[in-house]
């Protein structure tokens, strides 16, 4: 079955922001829809912006992919648009190893072998299999090796409140609802950090697992200080403690920690995450679906399995069918710990599908039925597109 058309909706959903594009308090610069946030290290849009391609077969059957892209999704759909759909036109539908290799051949000598060159690759691979399972009639989670689990585990990411009180109300609000795994965006400064982790844990007692975002804000020693104080609270993981791009740094803080250090929202493919376990830099990994794709987080929990390495998939800004992509690859995966849980994303990405996801007691459930489950409701989408494309075949 040959691919005959491809269409890109750029998406942006007005006034829901992400966390981290939340608040605009003291220190926080604003240029149009960016933030430069006064504590994090990263750049947030005060809307929800996302990329979805369609990818549809000669029969008229389509899959939906999406990439992690909320900043200037344009980017990655001026990617697909001009380079990387043109040569997916024409080719078969089952190959998607394949067309993930030669998209990404098509730009790394030129030193694009990361970034929003990836996230397009993202979208497209995600569709692919969507594809896939809708043409043989199969949940993506069932194809390739097959799946491990229908319920996923996961963890209420972020807390965000206005003070330390409020953000353990919260915790304590999603305890009574069954779950036992809980993230807390924090890297604020290293006695604040303790401080919020210590009322939350006072709230939630010694069982429920309590993990940490540090957001690449603390060096080398104060991300090991940060480490020690937290590790006496009880604390489960440190994602993010150092700049993403100092690998050394990353391996220094676990090598003096007990807990896992957990990286890779950030990267893009397995040879980055190869790195990091070969340097001991990451016992715990974190890909994105949205920007690494099904085929290559399933080659990254691969890898990590073999360095006895568990996965903690990550999920950021993006609609359903990121979300959806993510719940099928966690589920099959041998090695899964754990996946994060944005309530505020989840709810701004229900009325782009025809059915909710289902999330509740700590577990979310991986959408059933051929391909990634999911229905995407048309008349949402069309009401937040601001730029599209459609792409057809037109002979080789």
């Amino acid at each position: 079955m040959r691919i005959s058309e491809i269409h890109g909706y750029v998406v942006k959903v007005r006034d829901a922001a992400y966390l981290g594009g939340q608040s605009m308090a003291a220190g926080t610069r604003r240029r149009e829809d960016y933030l430069r946030h006064r504590h994090y290290r990263a750049a947030y849009s005060v809307n929800t912006e996302t990329f979805l391609v369609k990818i549809v077969a000669e029969d008229g059957t389509y899959g939906w992919g999406e990439a992690q892209a909320p900043l200037v999704p344009e980017v990655p759909a001026q990617i697909v648009q001009r380079l990387l759909g043109p040569f997916l036109l024409g080719e078969d539908v089952n190959t998607i190893g394949a067309h993930w290799h030669s998209s990404y051949d098509t730009m790394r000598e030129r030193g694009h072998w990361n970034g929003y060159q990836l996230d397009a690759i993202a979208a497209c691979d995600i569709a692919l299999w969507d594809l896939k399972g809708k043409l043989l009639d199969q949940p993506v989670a069932d194809l390739g090796a097959g799946r491990y689990r229908s319920e996923v585990p996961c963890y209420v990411s972020g807390l965000p409140a206005a003070d330390d009180e409020a953000r353990a109300a919260l915790a304590r609000e999603w305890a009574e609802r069954g779950f036992t795994q809980f993230k807390l965006a924090l890297g604020t400064g290293i006695d604040a950090d303790v401080a919020t982790f210590a009322r939350v844990r006072d709230e939630l007692g010694p069982a429920p697992a309590l993990y940490v975002d540090a957001h690449w804000r603390y060096t080398v020693p104060e991300a090991i200080t940060l480490g020690h104080r937290l590790e006496a609270y009880g604390l489960g993981f440190l994602e993010a403690p150092v700049a993403p791009e100092d690998a050394e740094g990353q391996a220094a803080v676990a090598r003096a920690l007990t807990v896992p250090v957990a990286v890779g929202e950030e990267l893009r493919t397995a040879f980055d995450v190869r790195d990091r376990l070969t340097r001991g830099a990451a016992n715990l990994v974190q890909p994105d679906v949205g920007r690494m794709g099904i085929t290559q987080t399933l080659d990254v929990a691969a890898l990590a399995a073999a360095f006895h390495v568990p996965v903690a998939l990550h999920l950021g800004v993006g609609l359903g069918v990121y979300i959806a992509a993510s719940l099928h690859a966690a589920a099959a995966i041998e090695n899964l710990l754990t996946v994060e849980y944005q309530p505020t994303q989840l709810a701004a990405a229900h009325p782009f599908l025809r059915a909710d996801i289902d999330v509740d007691g700590g577990y979310y459930r991986v959408p059933q039925g051929p391909g990634l489950g999911i229905e995407v409701n048309l008349e949402t989408v069309f009401g937040h597109i601001t730029h599209s494309f459609t792409i057809t075949h037109v002979g080789a």
